[in-house]
């Protein structure tokens, strides 16, 4: 029997894959999401992947960007469980669903991920790239660099709000060079090569950013992001039943 979609993400302006075949974005498109893992994705309204359980989340006016990856989190400081809950949440609800924090204990894993707020992985990074972030906002002459809310030192647990600033600072960098830093480049270094990337088989760990591409999302500073949460295939802001 063919899989149908549990959740389908239609009339999306934009969708960035952040794979290499896909050097750009997919237009007018939609992603199918079969419990934790994407389904499909692609132009089109993707009708064929749904049945009659399928729930749907209009992209009308949305950009999708996988989920966002920081490995330069710094959590061993939190003084109880619930402060490190409180950050994961707030965390996954900015965009951030995997962080690194080596000088966390691994008992902790079980805090930050709970169900679906946040991973965490306690691995070394594998292939250290540059970190760009508020505190130390150096020059990027890589190729390839992570970008960092670098917490607590910057009192800051937007990712997003750190690449809007490197992009001000940095206007000869590519729209797509920020998102890679955000997204697919941090899942390289930490080693994990079906992060950080939106694809067939993938995991489902989308933002859809109001907008009609990555390059306006950067150049817009109005306070609270309007953003949709999909974190392992379910929805998870706005608290809403769709």
């Amino acid at each position: 029997m063919t899989k149908k979609a549990t959740l389908l993400i239609r009339n999306l302006e934009q969708i960035y894959p952040m794979i290499p075949t896909i050097k750009t974005s997919v237009s007018n498109g939609f992603i199918a999401i079969h419990h934790d893992r994407i389904l499909a994705l692609g132009q089109g309204t993707g009708s064929v992947c749904v049945d009659k359980d399928t729930r749907i989340v209009e992209g009308r006016s949305h950009i999708a960007i996988p989920g966002m990856i920081d490995v330069n989190l710094d959590l061993h400081h939190c003084s109880s469980m619930r402060e490190l809950w409180e950050i994961g949440e707030l965390l996954v609800r900015r965009g951030t669903m995997i962080v690194h924090s080596q000088p966390l204990a691994e008992k902790f894993i079980n805090v930050l991920h709970p169900g679906r707020v946040v991973d965490a992985h306690f691995t070394e990074v594998k292939d250290p790239m540059l970190i760009y972030d508020l505190h130390h906002p150096k020059t990027i002459n890589s190729p390839r660099f992570c970008i960092s809310s670098d917490y607590p030192y910057t009192d800051c647990l937007d990712q997003l709000l750190v690449a809007k600033m490197c992009a001000l600072h940095h206007p000869h960098l590519h729209p797509l060079q920020i998102l890679a830093a955000c997204t697919l480049y941090p899942a390289l270094a930490l080693g994990f090569r079906d992060l950080g990337k939106l694809k067939r088989g993938g995991y489902a760990n989308i933002i859809l950013l109001e907008g009609n591409d990555f390059a306006s999302v950067l150049h817009r500073f109005h306070g609270d992001e309007s953003m949709q949460i999909i974190k392992d295939g379910v929805r998870l802001w706005p608290y809403l039943l769709i």
